[in-house]
């Protein structure tokens, strides 16, 4: 529960190799007009293939287009 929570507070969620070895996951999600979430946009990365810090600085366009999806879903704000 306190990991959902943190989820929400922070508008994303990072998939670690949790799920698979070696593979790392952003997720943000997208609203409709009711404040739903109706959808997610995520993207993966090998380890191998990508630092932490370039893995890290994927958050913000993965955050920036769930809000644009939302955005054209009819979310405000």
């Amino acid at each position: 529960m306190e990991m959902l929570a943190e989820v929400r507070a922070q508008g994303f969620a990072i998939d670690d190799q949790e799920h698979s070895m070696g593979v790392r996951c952003i997720a943000a999600p997208v609203f409709d007009h009711g404040h739903q979430v109706v959808a997610a946009i995520s993207t993966s990365t090998l380890t191998g293939d990508t630092s932490r810090e370039d893995f890290e600085a994927l958050v913000p366009p993965v955050r920036e287009t769930a809000k644009a999806i939302s955005e054209t879903l009819g979310r405000k704000g």
